[in-house]
């Protein structure tokens, strides 16, 4: 009962600083969101830089597999994903997957910095 108490006075001291713990929790998501996602797309630059035969012709959207059956949910994100970035030439392709690889990034350290 002892432990339970002193959790109970530690929520006490945080309650004054309920928006900014919610804050810091939203960042933390949002920036482990973005660091999965910015080592993701290296899948697609490495399938172009090393396999151009299949960038332009649509064989790249198997590398683009959703993990963990959100099939669903995210098909119509990724089928929009990959008709933008493999549009056009395979230079074309390559430079919006390193400008979408830079954004990742962007992003993941300015939440990086916001949770903190």
């Amino acid at each position: 009962m002892n432990s339970l108490n002193t959790y109970f006075r530690v929520i006490r001291y945080a309650r004054p600083y309920w928006k900014h713990i919610g804050l810091s929790i939203g960042c933390t998501i949002f920036y482990s969101v973005f660091s999965g996602a910015s080592i993701y797309f290296f899948i697609p630059l490495l399938d172009i830089l090393f396999h151009p035969e299949r960038s332009v012709g649509g064989g790249t959207a198997d590398a683009l597999r959703i993990p963990f059956g959100f099939a669903g949910v995210f098909e119509h994100a990724k089928q929009y994903f990959v008709s933008f970035v493999f549009s056009g030439t395979q230079l074309d392709a390559l430079f919006k997957i390193c400008l979408v690889i830079v954004v990742a990034f962007a992003l993941k350290n300015f939440f990086g910095y916001m949770q903190s």
